[in-house]
């Protein structure tokens, strides 16, 4: 897997559930589209052995976004596995935080993947 990039199969699953053409006419700033998803998402930072536990918000080839009782600061380096709801199989990755914005009694979490 290339930096910043997430394993194909994965999101071929998920884009093509969507049923939307992601060349479609819309016009975005971003390198990848994203797609509305469900599922848990578990992660911890490197040196620490707790893993913290989240809600899967969407996802594309480049990162994932999530919710999540936890305050993380950009530029932290997570390891992360998710799992969408429905499946059997969870996906493991290492992301760095992007983005991190309280939503109501959470936080909403970009990351990117990076391996």
């Amino acid at each position: 897997m290339s930096a910043s990039k997430l394993p194909e199969e994965p999101v071929r699953k998920i884009v093509g559930a969507s049923g939307v053409d992601p060349s479609a006419g819309a016009i975005t700033r971003r390198k990848h589209p994203r797609f509305g998803t469900a599922g848990t998402v578990a992660f911890n930072r490197p040196d620490e052995q707790t893993r913290h536990a989240g809600r899967l918000a969407d996802i594309s080839e480049g990162g994932l976004a999530f919710l999540t009782d936890v305050s993380l600061a950009v530029g932290e380096t997570l390891k992360l596995t998710w799992r969408e709801e429905g499946e059997t199989v969870s996906t493991d990755a290492t992301v760095e935080t992007v983005h991190s914005h309280p939503k109501a009694s959470e936080f909403l979490v970009g990351v990117k993947f990076i391996r």
